[in-house]
């Protein structure tokens, strides 16, 4: 059995929502469910597939929620993953400051 939670979790956000604790399926219950097939499911849970618009809108339906808040947890864990990976690159960047023209002073 899968718990929900364990699919909400997986893209880097921790969910203390009451229905993830009450509702379990198997992985081939949960991608019937879902519409899509196990080896989808299995990907999404191994963090080896990303939550695309096409899987958002359907947890969304699932659960009634909206598919931008997956595609929400997603951007946030690809941030997350690419902040981590490319940080000394992204600190190497100056911010750019604007001049200040002489009519604003």
């Amino acid at each position: 059995m899968i718990p929900i939670f364990s699919l909400i979790s997986i893209q880097g956000q921790r969910c203390d929502w009451t229905i993830s604790q009450k509702w379990e399926f198997s992985e081939y219950r949960f991608a019937k469910l879902l519409n899509i097939t196990q080896s989808q499911l299995a990907e999404l849970l191994a963090v080896k597939r990303n939550v695309t618009p096409n899987i958002a809108l359907r947890l969304g339906r699932l659960f009634g929620q909206t598919p931008e808040m997956w595609m929400n947890m997603q951007n946030r864990y690809d941030l997350l993953i690419a902040e981590n990976t490319y940080r000394d690159a992204i600190e190497a960047v100056r911010p750019f400051v604007w001049p200040i023209s002489k009519q604003e002073s």
